[in-house]
């Protein structure tokens, strides 16, 4: 949700051309103008993906509290929320937070492992994408860097050798 803008989409595009053609196809072209912006983009990504502070945790359990008019617990507990919660990145434990406050039906403060029911699955989502077009780029690299030439065809070897 959060790598939803045109230039993710056109990473995720370039992704699959490096897994599905690199290697295979020989019209697959090593360079392309995403490329360059890419190194860019996945670096505001990763700053994205940076876990949450604990003012950050603070602020999401007050939005809750405050909503249910309820209380907080007390340094023990907050530890145990602190200790679960500081590595989701900001914008998961934001999203976190609002559907709990959207959706939880009782007035107390969900336990951590509500919490991370409603964060793990997001926080993973993106982590494997941010992985994965990581990968297909240090693949590609890799290519360039073998000199980026295609396996021979098998077939047009012998159609050419036949001539």
């Amino acid at each position: 949700r959060m790598f939803r803008t045109d230039s993710h989409v056109l990473l995720e595009l370039r992704k699959e051309e490096i897994r599905n053609k690199m290697g295979v196809y020989s019209d697959f072209q090593t360079k392309k103008g995403i490329d360059e912006a890419a190194l860019d983009i996945l670096h505001d990504a990763k700053k994205i993906m940076q876990p949450c502070t604990r003012m950050d945790i603070a602020s999401g359990l007050e939005v809750i509290a405050s909503t249910f008019q309820i209380n907080v617990p007390n340094e023990i507990g907050l530890e145990v929320y602190m200790k679960e919660l500081e590595r989701y990145p900001l914008f998961v434990l934001k999203k976190g937070v609002e559907d709990i406050c959207r959706e939880y039906k009782y007035p107390r403060l969900p336990l951590p492992k509500e919490f991370i029911d409603r964060c793990e699955p997001d926080y993973e989502e993106h982590r494997k994408w941010l992985m994965n077009i990581i990968y297909a780029f240090i693949d590609l690299q890799r290519f360039i860097q073998a000199g980026g030439e295609p396996p021979p065809n098998k077939y047009l070897v012998d159609y050419k050798a036949k001539k």
